[in-house]
């Protein structure tokens, strides 16, 4: 059973959570495809990332769920509390549903560096090419005996260091790199350059 994961990203003004994530135009189509009531163009948040795989992104909740801490969703920002409307008026109503998990960003910030990977060794490019491409979705690190390799068979390798696609390093940087991209966004508009405001990230399950 597949699990989707829905991210924003929020940041505290004066004591309020406010998402900062962009509105976009969600439009409406007819049984045939086309457009209708182009007039009447809804304005919804759009989250800062997604994934619907539980296998690629199972190891970062997990990841995630360790840094951080499972509320309310009364306790999110109201852009939050709008866009998840029916998970809020269960909760109100005593009803179960999963509760957010919100994770401070000095955490992913912290802990994620993009310079550290969880593989690292000699690769034949042909391999690495395909890696990269996607023909292949998984590579291992191999043990090369070069003892015997001519000079210009060696030249069709190379030092090569990668992530495990099912990791959550991969995924986690995938975030951090998205997070960043909300909050520079909200920064440039602002005109901030001496930033001391606290973000977090907000992961909603589905």
């Amino acid at each position: 059973m597949s699990t989707y994961y829905y991210i924003y990203t929020e940041v505290n003004i004066n004591g309020k959570w406010i998402c900062i994530d962009g509105m976009v135009p969600e439009i409406k189509r007819n049984s045939s495809n086309s457009i209708f009531n182009e007039n009447k163009i809804e304005y919804k948040i759009e989250e800062t990332y997604w994934n619907g795989s539980r296998s690629y992104f199972g190891e970062a909740y997990d990841k995630l769920y360790l840094w951080g801490r499972q509320i309310g969703f009364k306790n999110l920002s109201q852009e939050l509390k709008d866009r998840w409307k029916s998970r809020l008026e269960s909760e109100l109503e005593k009803k179960y549903c999963e509760p957010a998990l919100v994770v401070n960003y000095k955490y992913i910030d912290k802990n994620i560096d993009y310079s550290k990977f969880d593989f690292h060794c000699v690769m034949h490019k042909d391999r690495i090419f395909k890696f990269e491409s996607g023909d292949i979705e998984e590579m291992w690190p191999q043990e090369n005996d070069f003892s015997k390799v001519s000079d210009i068979e060696k030249q069709e390798y190379q030092y090569y260091e990668w992530d495990d696609p099912m990791g959550w390093n991969r995924a986690l940087k995938d975030v951090k790199r998205c997070v960043e991209h909300e909050i520079s966004r909200f920064r440039s508009r602002n005109d901030i350059w001496d930033d001391t405001f606290e973000y977090r990230v907000v992961i909603i399950t589905c």
